[in-house]
């Protein structure tokens, strides 16, 4: 087994990984604050709920 082809593969697959997480928490936000906004008995709960 090539070392360099391992890492290689490490790197890409924990550089798509956390691609992927950033961009399913930028939805989970954007989702939040629209429910947020739409709704006025949220207005009441805090941002970070």
């Amino acid at each position: 087994m090539n070392l360099n082809l391992c890492v290689k593969v490490i790197y890409i697959y924990d550089y798509i990984t956390n691609t992927n997480r950033t961009f399913v928490e930028g939805i989970l936000r954007q989702t939040k604050e629209r429910l947020r906004l739409s709704s006025p008995r949220n207005k009441l709960l805090p941002p970070w709920t």
